[in-house]
């Protein structure tokens, strides 16, 4: 018969520091949580991401209520002009709630600025000598009240989750410095 084997140490009781960490997710879960460290933690309080999300809505809105409704018959400046921008607004609703605040930046910048022009070219009309208005108007697929609403509506949304990115990446710096 074999002898039971002796111990050469003392046993080592649970959780005491000469104890090896355990491997995996038990790690992770056993270790404590440092400051800015996982879930929540890394964000402002004021997180612009689900901002930027709500924001495309209107943006994506504005687009469609600016694309062409017929194709013949438009003077080509017009059907370019209502192409580009409602192309151009349905693109940048889709790369409005990018999850780097550099590039909702910029986004958010240029939905600000594509839907202002529009909101503006919906409200000025041809009072500036813009090429017929009227054409430009019946061309859409929303009547004018409306495309010029989602218009304002998007360009405040635009503005919105711009100074939200804005806060949230001023304070990312001040909370590093």
């Amino acid at each position: 018969m074999a002898a039971p084997p002796v111990p050469t140490a003392a046993p080592v009781p649970p959780g005491s520091p000469s104890e090896p960490p355990p491997a995996g997710p038990a790690r992770a879960r056993t270790r404590p949580r440092q400051a800015g460290e996982g879930g929540r933690d890394r964000r402002a309080p004021g997180a612009p991401l689900p901002i930027a999300r709500a924001g495309a809505v209107p943006v994506f809105l504005c687009g469609v209520a600016h694309a062409p409704r017929y194709w013949t018959g438009l003077p080509q400046d017009v059907l370019q002009a209502t192409l580009l921008l409602s192309g151009l607004c349905v693109m940048l609703a889709l790369a409005l709630p990018a999850r780097t605040a550099g590039g909702r930046l910029v986004t958010a910048t240029a939905a600000l600025v594509t839907t202002a022009a529009l909101a503006a070219g919906q409200v000025l009309g041809g009072r500036f000598g813009l090429p017929d208005p009227a054409r430009l108007r019946t061309a859409v697929v929303a009547p004018p009240w409306l495309a010029g609403a989602a218009a304002e509506v998007a360009a405040l949304a635009a503005l919105a989750v711009l100074l939200a990115t804005l806060r949230d990446m001023n304070l990312r710096r001040t909370k590093g410095s």
